[in-house]
């Protein structure tokens, strides 16, 4: 009788211990589960600082200007390859560029609507740089990359991931440039981009975002 007695309150006790377990278990998880978000707001917000700075840099110190002139001195030759093969490196480069999100609105439907428009995006951006347009529009950039997806749709089939080659028959075919002015470099390295940049030309470079860990 004095076991059965005691057993109950001894069972009782566990639950505080039990209970315990449960919170710190609980804690963790929440703490697993919250620190890539939490991760990449830090990282968000350290991206946005280094932004500020370049910017700052870029304004302080002309470079905008110097990349116009440098374009300016450049003899034109009968190919972009040609023309390339003779730029001088700068320093410091800078092509202002409008950004233009893929998704223009930014809202959850106009995300899940563009969720694969990114090359549409980047060759709207080029386009506005080639253009003179520094305003974007999200009404217009909206419709306009819609209209590039129908286009993809009806010549390819489908929007898909666009490869180098089909990225220029893309381009060629929606805005009607001529074969040599769209220059595929392969296997590019970090100077063909420095070379086209300090040339005045914008470069689309598609790679995923996760490989330089772009906490966007």
């Amino acid at each position: 009788m004095h076991r059965n007695h005691n057993y109950p309150n001894s069972k009782q006790k566990k639950w505080p211990v039990y209970a315990i377990f449960v919170t710190i278990g609980m804690v963790l998880g929440a703490g697993y589960i919250g620190y890539p978000k939490i991760q990449s707001y830090i990282n968000r917000i350290v991206l946005d600082r280094e932004n500020e700075k370049v910017m700052s840099v870029i304004m302080k110190e002309q470079i905008l200007e110097q990349t116009i002139e440098n374009l300016q001195e450049i003899a034109k030759e009968d190919s972009i390859e040609d023309e390339l093969n003779k730029v001088v490196i700068m320093e410091n480069a800078y092509l202002e560029v409008p950004f233009v999100c893929q998704a223009p609105f930014q809202t959850e439907a106009n995300w899940t609507l563009h969720e694969e428009s990114c090359e549409e995006a980047a060759l709207l951006q080029v386009q506005y740089y080639l253009e003179g347009i520094k305003e974007v529009d999200k009404q217009k950039a909206n419709d306009t990359l819609l209209d590039m997806i129908a286009w993809q749709k009806k010549n390819f089939g489908e929007q898909r991931d666009l490869y180098a080659n089909e990225m220029k028959k893309f381009i060629k075919g929606y805005y009607g440039y001529e074969d040599d002015d769209v220059y595929i470099i392969y296997d590019a390295k970090i100077t063909d981009i420095k070379k086209a940049i300090s040339a005045g030309y914008p470069v689309i470079v598609p790679i995923m975002g996760d490989i330089l860990q772009n906490p966007y």
